[in-house]
Protein backbone atom coordinates (compact mmCIF):
# COMPACT_ATOMS: atom_id res chain seq x y z
CA UNK A 1 0.00 0.00 0.00
CA UNK A 2 1.25 2.97 -0.83
CA UNK A 3 0.86 5.56 2.35
CA UNK A 4 1.20 9.11 0.47
CA UNK A 5 4.47 10.19 2.50
CA UNK A 6 6.60 10.92 0.10
CA UNK A 7 7.71 14.50 0.11
CA UNK A 8 5.59 15.14 3.08
CA UNK A 9 6.82 17.41 6.28
CA UNK A 10 6.79 15.67 9.70
CA UNK A 11 7.75 17.19 13.23
CA UNK A 12 8.01 14.17 15.75
CA UNK A 13 9.54 15.32 19.71
CA UNK A 14 11.52 12.59 21.33
CA UNK A 15 12.74 10.70 18.39
CA UNK A 16 15.81 9.84 19.63
CA UNK A 17 14.75 6.16 21.21
CA UNK A 18 11.75 3.71 21.86
CA UNK A 19 8.47 4.26 20.33
CA UNK A 20 9.89 8.04 18.95
CA UNK A 21 12.74 6.70 16.84
CA UNK A 22 10.99 3.94 15.18
CA UNK A 23 8.39 6.59 14.21
CA UNK A 24 10.92 8.56 13.07
CA UNK A 25 12.45 5.93 10.94
CA UNK A 26 9.42 4.34 9.44
CA UNK A 27 8.32 8.07 8.02
CA UNK A 28 11.30 8.58 6.48
CA UNK A 29 11.27 5.24 5.14
CA UNK A 30 7.97 5.95 3.08
CA UNK A 31 9.30 9.03 2.01
CA UNK A 32 8.67 11.82 4.63
CA UNK A 33 11.85 14.47 5.90
CA UNK A 34 11.42 14.72 9.79
CA UNK A 35 12.46 16.86 12.57
CA UNK A 36 13.31 15.82 14.94
CA UNK A 37 13.79 16.33 19.34
CA UNK A 38 14.84 14.67 22.13
CA UNK A 39 16.11 16.12 25.79
CA UNK A 40 19.86 15.50 24.56
CA UNK A 41 22.27 14.84 21.95
CA UNK A 42 22.33 11.13 23.23
CA UNK A 43 20.83 8.64 20.54
CA UNK A 44 21.05 11.03 17.42
CA UNK A 45 24.62 9.92 15.65
CA UNK A 46 22.68 5.86 15.88
CA UNK A 47 19.20 7.29 14.95
CA UNK A 48 21.01 9.06 11.60
CA UNK A 49 22.67 6.04 10.90
CA UNK A 50 19.96 4.14 10.95
CA UNK A 51 17.48 6.19 8.92
CA UNK A 52 16.97 5.30 4.93
CA UNK A 53 18.27 8.64 4.10
CA UNK A 54 19.86 10.76 6.38
CA UNK A 55 19.52 14.05 4.22
CA UNK A 56 15.64 13.62 5.40
CA UNK A 57 16.07 14.47 9.04
CA UNK A 58 16.73 17.59 11.10
CA UNK A 59 18.16 17.22 14.66
CA UNK A 60 17.84 19.23 17.95
CA UNK A 61 18.25 18.79 21.33
CA UNK A 62 15.29 20.30 23.15
CA UNK A 63 13.73 19.52 26.70
CA UNK A 64 10.04 19.89 25.69
CA UNK A 65 8.66 20.92 29.10
CA UNK A 66 10.46 24.19 28.12
CA UNK A 67 8.10 26.89 26.24
CA UNK A 68 10.72 29.20 25.17
CA UNK A 69 13.28 26.07 23.70
CA UNK A 70 10.19 24.27 21.90
CA UNK A 71 9.14 27.66 20.64
CA UNK A 72 12.77 28.28 18.90
CA UNK A 73 13.24 24.74 17.93
CA UNK A 74 9.80 24.33 15.96
CA UNK A 75 10.61 27.55 14.29
CA UNK A 76 13.65 26.24 12.99
CA UNK A 77 12.18 22.46 12.06
CA UNK A 78 9.58 24.09 10.00
CA UNK A 79 12.04 26.54 8.29
CA UNK A 80 13.98 23.60 7.05
CA UNK A 81 10.71 21.63 6.28
CA UNK A 82 9.41 24.10 4.27
CA UNK A 83 6.28 23.67 6.20
CA UNK A 84 4.19 21.07 7.91
CA UNK A 85 2.13 18.05 6.88
CA UNK A 86 2.53 15.63 10.26
CA UNK A 87 2.75 16.23 14.14
CA UNK A 88 3.72 13.67 16.26
CA UNK A 89 3.54 14.71 19.49
CA UNK A 90 5.45 11.24 21.41
CA UNK A 91 7.03 12.58 24.36
CA UNK A 92 5.72 11.34 28.05
CA UNK A 93 7.25 12.00 31.13
CA UNK A 94 5.63 9.96 34.31
CA UNK A 95 6.60 12.10 36.96
CA UNK A 96 8.15 10.17 40.05
CA UNK A 97 7.55 12.77 42.36
CA UNK A 98 5.40 12.82 45.69
CA UNK A 99 1.93 14.65 46.66
CA UNK A 100 1.04 17.50 44.61
CA UNK A 101 4.71 17.69 42.88
CA UNK A 102 3.65 14.96 41.18
CA UNK A 103 0.98 16.32 39.64
CA UNK A 104 2.15 19.84 39.35
CA UNK A 105 5.24 17.59 37.23
CA UNK A 106 2.83 15.79 35.69
CA UNK A 107 0.43 18.62 34.11
CA UNK A 108 3.76 20.25 32.58
CA UNK A 109 5.39 16.56 31.05
CA UNK A 110 2.12 15.08 30.51
CA UNK A 111 -0.15 17.26 29.32
CA UNK A 112 1.04 21.27 28.72
CA UNK A 113 4.02 19.90 26.12
CA UNK A 114 1.41 18.27 24.40
CA UNK A 115 -1.03 21.65 23.95
CA UNK A 116 1.56 23.88 23.52
CA UNK A 117 3.34 21.94 20.65
CA UNK A 118 -0.67 21.67 19.09
CA UNK A 119 -0.74 25.34 19.58
CA UNK A 120 2.24 25.73 17.63
CA UNK A 121 1.66 23.70 14.87
CA UNK A 122 -1.95 24.43 13.81
CA UNK A 123 -1.06 27.37 11.86
CA UNK A 124 1.26 25.62 9.42
CA UNK A 125 -1.54 22.46 9.61
CA UNK A 126 -3.86 25.14 7.88
CA UNK A 127 -1.90 24.97 5.05
CA UNK A 128 -1.64 21.72 4.57
CA UNK A 129 -3.33 20.10 2.41
CA UNK A 130 -2.92 16.29 4.00
CA UNK A 131 -2.70 17.87 7.52
CA UNK A 132 -2.70 15.26 10.70
CA UNK A 133 -2.03 15.40 14.65
CA UNK A 134 -1.28 12.08 16.19
CA UNK A 135 -0.31 11.82 20.04
CA UNK A 136 1.12 9.16 21.36
CA UNK A 137 -1.08 8.38 24.70
CA UNK A 138 -1.22 5.20 26.55
CA UNK A 139 -3.32 2.69 27.57
CA UNK A 140 -3.65 4.34 31.30
CA UNK A 141 -5.97 6.58 30.42
CA UNK A 142 -8.72 3.89 30.39
CA UNK A 143 -7.39 2.19 33.17
CA UNK A 144 -8.66 2.79 37.19
CA UNK A 145 -6.51 -0.25 38.94
CA UNK A 146 -2.93 1.38 38.56
CA UNK A 147 -0.30 2.18 41.35
CA UNK A 148 -0.62 5.39 43.41
CA UNK A 149 2.58 6.53 41.27
CA UNK A 150 0.40 5.96 38.29
CA UNK A 151 -2.51 8.26 39.56
CA UNK A 152 -1.61 11.93 38.16
CA UNK A 153 -0.20 9.85 34.70
CA UNK A 154 -3.18 8.47 33.96
CA UNK A 155 -5.37 11.63 34.51
CA UNK A 156 -3.30 13.41 32.33
CA UNK A 157 -4.10 10.94 29.89
CA UNK A 158 -7.32 10.81 29.86
CA UNK A 159 -7.29 14.37 29.50
CA UNK A 160 -5.62 14.05 26.18
CA UNK A 161 -8.17 12.34 24.79
CA UNK A 162 -10.77 14.46 24.92
CA UNK A 163 -8.36 17.16 23.98
CA UNK A 164 -7.67 15.77 20.80
CA UNK A 165 -11.40 14.75 20.24
CA UNK A 166 -11.76 18.80 20.27
CA UNK A 167 -9.17 19.71 18.18
CA UNK A 168 -10.53 17.04 15.79
CA UNK A 169 -14.05 18.79 16.16
CA UNK A 170 -13.02 21.71 15.65
CA UNK A 171 -10.74 21.65 13.15
CA UNK A 172 -12.22 19.07 10.66
CA UNK A 173 -13.24 21.82 8.54
CA UNK A 174 -9.93 23.33 7.91
CA UNK A 175 -8.35 19.60 6.92
CA UNK A 176 -6.84 18.84 9.69
CA UNK A 177 -7.10 15.45 11.71
CA UNK A 178 -6.85 14.12 14.85
CA UNK A 179 -6.22 11.22 16.67
CA UNK A 180 -4.66 9.40 19.71
CA UNK A 181 -2.37 5.67 19.54
CA UNK A 182 -2.41 4.57 23.19
CA UNK A 183 0.36 1.69 23.61
CA UNK A 184 0.63 -0.46 26.58
CA UNK A 185 4.04 -1.66 27.94
CA UNK A 186 6.60 -1.40 24.92
CA UNK A 187 10.02 -3.01 25.40
CA UNK A 188 13.17 -1.28 23.80
CA UNK A 189 17.02 -1.78 24.51
CA UNK A 190 17.61 0.80 27.13
CA UNK A 191 13.65 1.68 28.19
CA UNK A 192 12.34 1.41 31.49
CA UNK A 193 11.21 -1.88 30.57
CA UNK A 194 14.28 -3.59 29.25
CA UNK A 195 15.73 -2.65 33.02
CA UNK A 196 12.56 -4.47 34.35
CA UNK A 197 13.22 -7.41 32.38
CA UNK A 198 16.71 -7.94 33.30
CA UNK A 199 15.97 -7.73 37.12
CA UNK A 200 13.10 -9.85 36.29
CA UNK A 201 10.85 -8.07 38.30
CA UNK A 202 7.52 -8.48 39.61
CA UNK A 203 6.18 -5.56 37.48
CA UNK A 204 7.26 -6.98 34.30
CA UNK A 205 5.89 -10.67 34.89
CA UNK A 206 2.76 -8.81 35.67
CA UNK A 207 2.53 -6.74 32.60
CA UNK A 208 3.53 -9.61 30.55
CA UNK A 209 0.76 -12.28 31.84
CA UNK A 210 -1.88 -8.63 31.31
CA UNK A 211 -1.14 -9.38 27.32
CA UNK A 212 -3.23 -11.57 25.25
CA UNK A 213 0.20 -12.73 23.51
CA UNK A 214 2.11 -13.25 27.14
CA UNK A 215 4.73 -10.84 25.82
CA UNK A 216 5.55 -7.04 25.62
CA UNK A 217 4.55 -4.81 22.44
CA UNK A 218 7.56 -3.31 20.31
CA UNK A 219 8.05 0.52 19.68
CA UNK A 220 8.15 -0.62 15.81
CA UNK A 221 4.73 -2.52 16.21
CA UNK A 222 3.91 1.16 17.68
CA UNK A 223 5.26 3.14 14.73
CA UNK A 224 3.18 1.50 11.93
CA UNK A 225 0.27 1.89 13.62
CA UNK A 226 1.14 6.16 13.76
CA UNK A 227 2.58 5.96 10.85
CA UNK A 228 -0.63 4.97 8.64
CA UNK A 229 -2.92 7.21 11.22
CA UNK A 230 -0.92 9.88 10.47
CA UNK A 231 -0.40 9.54 6.39
CA UNK A 232 -2.84 10.54 3.67
CA UNK A 233 -3.82 6.58 3.60
CA UNK A 234 -6.24 7.56 6.66
CA UNK A 235 -7.79 10.18 5.48
CA UNK A 236 -10.90 9.46 6.81
CA UNK A 237 -9.44 8.52 10.20
CA UNK A 238 -10.19 11.31 12.52
CA UNK A 239 -11.20 11.25 16.78
CA UNK A 240 -10.03 7.92 17.63
CA UNK A 241 -8.41 6.35 20.91
CA UNK A 242 -6.39 3.69 18.69
CA UNK A 243 -5.43 1.10 21.50
CA UNK A 244 -2.22 -0.67 20.46
CA UNK A 245 -2.11 -3.02 23.34
CA UNK A 246 -2.06 -6.38 22.32
CA UNK A 247 -5.12 -6.76 24.44
CA UNK A 248 -3.87 -5.89 27.50
CA UNK A 249 -6.84 -3.64 28.42
CA UNK A 250 -10.04 -6.50 28.97
CA UNK A 251 -12.58 -4.01 27.55
CA UNK A 252 -15.09 -3.74 24.29
CA UNK A 253 -13.25 -0.39 22.32
CA UNK A 254 -16.10 1.51 21.25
Amino acid sequence: MDLGLKGKRAIVTGGSRGIGRAIVECLIAEGARVATCARGEAGFAALREAVSDPAALRTRAVDVTDPEGVKAWFADAVAWLGGLDILVSNVGIQSTGQGEERWITGLQGDLLQHVRLVELALPQLFQSDAAAITIINSEANVMVNLPRTSEAYAVFKAGLVNYAAQLALRYAKRGVRVNNVSPSAIIFPGGGWDRQREQNSDLYRNAIAMSDFGRLGTAEEIARTVVFLSSPASSWTTNVNVRVDGGTVKAPNY
